[in-house]
């Protein structure tokens, strides 16, 4: 974090925490000297983010609990929320710290809040 003091101090001022951001890794997500994708990613977010987290690739976990037997795109389709950009984890997920459970963006409290800063209710 030598660089990125006002970065440290706002990520760490959160109550949530991305492994990697908490135990000083960025290099696991991120190329410190070149990289083809946004942000010094290693790879395109949705790739980068599946990766590690291969059983969420489906979908399936956002909807569990609130429809069964479908499917959500966790990439693919427009993101609604950013015009011109491809939905990714990170449409909804911080993917350093939060303050929101599940590193949830927008401040969501909970999933149903978090579906409904897309879909009507």
């Amino acid at each position: 974090f030598t660089c990125h003091v006002k970065k440290k101090d706002e990520w760490y001022s959160m109550k949530y925490f991305h492994v990697p951001l908490n135990i000083g890794a960025c290099v696991i997500c991120h190329d410190p000297h070149s990289s083809e994708a946004p942000y010094s990613l290693i790879k395109p977010v949705w790739d980068l983010c599946v990766s590690c987290h291969n059983d969420k690739s489906s979908g399936e976990h956002i909807i569990a609990g609130y429809i069964r037997n479908k499917q959500h795109p966790t990439h693919g389709v427009p993101d609604p929320l950013r015009k011109g950009k491809e939905l990714t984890c990170a449409s909804c997920h911080e993917p350093h710290a939060s303050n929101s459970p599940k590193l949830w963006r927008l401040d969501a409290g909970s999933g149903f809040e978090l579906c409904k800063k897309c879909h009507a209710e």
